[in-house]
């Protein structure tokens, strides 16, 4: 400001109308003092303000700048305070309920969880600001997911039911994979019904994007019935039989194997059913795996036959000159197959019917084979056959005289002395 007068309290300048609010008078120096003059300052006399003073009673507005959404990583949290009066004089800060801190620079925020930061500024005119808070939220870990599901061989399907749970941001989602299928998001328990050993894998994210590490379980579904064979003969065969069952499972394995016999009560197998019932018998059969998947019944049906045949002959007791002897056989079983003889211990020979013309006591053996190999007992007739020789047969030899004929016809002769050889 300038002015020529020198007068004591002169007015060098003034405004008018001002507004209500913070004004700021600034006085400098500008251009060249006089150059009479030896002093360095200004003085001022007095700044008159004409009028009632508005006093400053508005408090001050701080901002909140941070992230408010769920964050895996520490948020930044920056202050800024304004003041329409005297201005501000400082801002401060609480975190959590921790210590009040002057705030000078942005600060970070780590701790997990939900942090509320309250925060408020003081102005010149010691105007403090109403309390203000917000919150920081911050989830650096990561979801955990469980699964519920049967831990060994089930028949038919397994259901899979996923738990996940976070400890801050809460779960945004949870997938899954069977097999090698496609990943799907999990929203209800789904089954799994692919027979064999499927394994499934899964995992969840939560609401800070942070993502679980996957994991797997395997689902075990048994939903076929066991198979189950045996030995049993396929027609006639020779007893005591012994039946041999093999069930076989692919997947939860045989848990019992049941049969009955001929109609009888349902048991327990074990190494063999033993059959010694001759005629025809029923074996009926069925396994049973570990899930309870029972096998639809077979049956096998056979014939035993643990009796030899019976053979008789028709001999007589003597025979003249030729001795012909039948055998006659019979099997009420499989039926006879074979039949031997052979006469005063000579050698065996196969056939029904025997014939001898040498004279003599004869003994004659023979038995039968039915047709699953159940040998007779040997049998036996004895019999004699009567031989006629002629009177010149050479092994003949008289006392006195050969033999001669009379005129008349009638034969006379020596007696015999011996017979060589003949019975």
């Amino acid at each position: 400001l300038y002015a020529p007068s020198n007068l004591y309290k002169a007015v060098v300048y003034r405004a008018r109308g001002l507004s209500a609010g913070l004004h700021t008078v600034v006085i400098e120096r500008t251009g060249s003092k006089n150059a009479s003059a030896s002093a360095a300052n200004v003085d001022i006399d007095a700044i008159d303000v004409v009028g009632v003073p508005v006093p400053d009673t508005y408090a001050p507005v701080t901002t909140y700048t941070a992230d408010a959404a769920w964050s895996a990583v520490p948020v930044t949290v920056t202050l800024a305070a304004s003041d329409q009066g005297l201005g501000v004089k400082a801002t401060y800060y609480r975190v959590g309920g921790g210590a009040q801190t002057t705030y000078t620079a942005p600060f970070a925020i780590s701790a997990q969880g939900t942090t509320t930061v309250a925060y408020w500024s003081v102005d010149k005119a010691n105007n403090v600001e109403a309390s203000r808070t917000a919150a920081v939220r911050i989830d650096s870990g990561v979801p955990t997911t469980t699964a519920e599901f049967p831990g060994g061989w089930v028949a038919g399907s397994a259901t899979v039911t996923l738990t996940a749970s976070d400890a801050y941001s809460g779960v945004a989602n949870t997938w899954y994979r069977i097999g090698a299928g496609p990943e799907t998001t999990y929203t209800a328990p789904f089954a799994v019904s692919a027979e064999g050993t499927t394994t499934v894998t899964y995992r969840s994210a939560d609401v800070a994007g942070r993502v679980e590490g996957t994991r797997t379980l395997d689902v075990h579904v048994d939903a076929s019935a066991p198979v189950t064979g045996d030995d049993a003969p396929t027609g006639w065969a020779k007893g005591p039989v012994a039946v041999h069952l093999t069930p076989t499972d692919a997947y939860s394995g045989v848990a019992a194997t049941y049969f009955t016999l001929n109609g009888g009560a349902p048991a327990v197998y074990g190494t063999s059913i033993d059959v010694t019932a001759e005629g025809t018998d029923t074996v009926v059969y069925w396994a049973v795996d570990n899930v309870g998947n029972t096998e639809a019944t077979h049956s096998a049906t056979f014939r035993v036959d643990s009796t030899p045949p019976t053979t008789t002959s028709n001999a007589v007791a003597s025979y003249s000159g030729t001795a012909t002897i039948t055998l006659s056989r019979t099997d009420a079983g499989s039926g006879a197959a074979h039949t031997y003889y052979r006469l005063d211990g000579g050698s065996w020979t196969e056939g029904t019917t025997m014939t001898t013309t040498a004279g003599g006591t004869h003994t004659l053996q023979f038995y039968s084979v039915d047709a699953v190999g159940n040998v007779e007992t040997t049998r036996s007739a004895t019999f004699d056959l009567l031989a006629r020789y002629d009177h010149t047969h050479p092994a003949v030899v008289y006392e006195g005289s050969s033999w001669a004929t009379s005129s008349s016809g009638f034969h006379y002769g020596g007696s015999i002395r011996y017979a060589n050889g003949l019975p």
